[in-house]
């Protein structure tokens, strides 16, 4: 139980370079070498061969760091190394020991020629040295971990730590659905309302109409709009209210109500342009909030945790909006982005202009020869589930019955987990850090509860892409 696994298990390599890229010296370094695996107990044996003849599980490629810029062109040597059908294949950058360690010109940018070039070209770039041996044990681990993704420890003490968080988890989760609100889904016949609404030309007369107007106002009031034409719905009839959808807002919306009993607002008229839906008599939380007690303000947390938990059972292969694939919400700016081949290029894409703001912080804050300030990864993980993307009070109603209603799916996209979590953060603390009426500081509090725990340096990746995506545009197919 206690031991290492008796025989290694080999992982043939490939090294394609050319002569002066550092293969030989990797080759040297890494050939014969056993990994051993804390988390599971196993061993991996790297067999490392240049050039072989028969197909490698990993083709890495090898080039020279002193000599790599952003500008280089990496398809001939990609196309050599594919040429051979691995099940995998990166680029390594050696020779990091000639690169001078901390602020300097050529290491922040051997750093972006990396994140570029994995962009661009769709592969995962690392650096390292065989004679300092930086790099290594990064590059040694995600070969492994590529080879055999990690298993949950069979020890006893893996067991005994699963068991406790599991219990834990269990523990939170029970304690939740004790106290979260209930839900009661209400229903009105709204034909005649609906009948009244033929065309999209119907409905814009009826957003100049007196109750249109009243509704507007206030609520342009509720969320300190400048004024009614800057709120994003418009109240038409006694039940029905209308928007202009982004293009997967209602697949999303139909999609959570099919999936989920989150309470959702029906969707009706699919054939019009406008979106339209049951208007929700209650307050939302930006309102009711500072109004409820304590316990209620618990309730509500437990409920919205409850929510989050059922979204994120919902999952896909793919990231990106319902219908159309595409990445937008409080973190991406004004642009939608994508649509994305997978998770790992939305990675890529992400990790562009992390860098490109991380590039930009050293310059205004650092001088050369400083130690450089780390440039922030995004390590959980990125396996995409359904996000609701904008969770602020704004987006949630509690109703009369004291029912909890999650309204504007306009954000909603299959994404990493954490997203959910970031993006309440990001409204939060970044957008607005100081207005405690748009955000109190006892809500702020149970962000993580609701939607998950996040660290230091994923909230640094997070903030540092906010800052610099609006360059992005929005026409990106990756």
């Amino acid at each position: 139980m206690f031991r290492r696994s008796e025989e290694p298990q080999s992982i043939r390599i490939g090294l394609y370079g050319d002569p002066a890229s550092g293969r030989k010296s990797l080759s040297e370094a890494l050939n014969g070498r056993i990994f051993y695996r804390s988390c599971d107990k196993r061993s991996f044996k790297f067999d490392v061969q240049i050039q072989p003849n028969t197909p490698p599980f990993m083709s890495v490629i090898t080039v020279d760091a002193t000599q790599y810029r952003r500008n280089l062109d990496m398809e001939p040597a990609l196309q050599a190394a594919e040429s051979t059908s691995p099940s995998a294949l990166c680029v390594v950058l050696t020779k990091l020991d000639l690169i001078p360690p901390g602020v300097c010109t050529a290491r922040i940018s051997l750093m972006g020629a990396k994140s570029h070039h994995a962009y661009l070209y769709g592969r995962d770039y690392l650096s390292i040295s065989s004679v300092s041996g930086e790099g290594m044990e990064e590059l040694q681990t995600y070969i492994v971990n590529t080879f055999s993704p990690p298993q949950p420890s069979s020890s006893i003490f893996g067991s005994l730590s699963s068991f406790r968080n599991t219990f834990i988890s269990m523990l939170i989760d029970t304690v939740v659905a004790c106290f979260a609100l209930p839900v009661a889904h209400t229903t009105k016949n709204v034909d005649s309302e609906l009948a009244a609404m033929p065309s999209d030309d119907a409905i814009d007369q009826l957003c100049k109409s007196a109750i249109a107007s009243t509704w507007g106002t206030q609520l342009a009031q509720i969320l300190k709009a400048p004024s009614p034409s800057d709120v994003p719905a418009h109240r038409v009839s006694d039940s029905l209210i209308v928007k202009w959808p982004t293009s997967s807002e209602r697949a999303s919306m139909i999609l959570a109500q099919h999936s989920t009993s989150i309470p959702i607002p029906r969707v009706h008229h699919p054939h019009l342009k406008h979106l339209v839906m049951d208007f929700i008599d209650g307050e939302p939380l930006i309102e009711s909030w500072h109004k409820m007690t304590w316990f209620m303000q618990f309730r509500v947390a437990c409920t919205l945790r409850r929510y989050v938990r059922q979204l994120q059972s919902l999952k896909s292969s793919r990231i990106g909006g319902v219908d159309n694939g595409r990445i937008h919400g409080v973190l991406f700016g004004e642009n939608s982005h994508g649509p994305f081949a997978s998770p790992i290029r939305f990675r890529q894409f992400c990790e562009v202009f992390v860098y490109d703001s991380w590039r930009s912080y050293v310059e205004l804050h650092c001088s050369p020869g400083d130690p450089l300030p780390r440039l922030p990864q995004m390590r959980s993980c990125w396996d995409p589930v359904f996000v609701h993307g904008d969770l602020n009070m704004s987006n949630i109603i509690l109703d009369r019955s004291n029912t909890l209603w999650i309204i504007d799916w306009a954000t909603a996209a299959y994404c990493p987990a954490s997203l959910e979590s970031q993006s309440m953060r990001y409204f939060n603390d970044v957008m607005w850090p100081n207005n405690y009426h748009v955000s109190p500081h006892t809500w702020r509090r149970y962000r993580q509860f609701i939607a998950g725990p996040t660290d230091k340096e994923e909230d640094e990746f997070w903030d540092f892409l906010a800052c610099n995506i609006s360059r992005a545009g929005g026409s990106h197919i990756l």
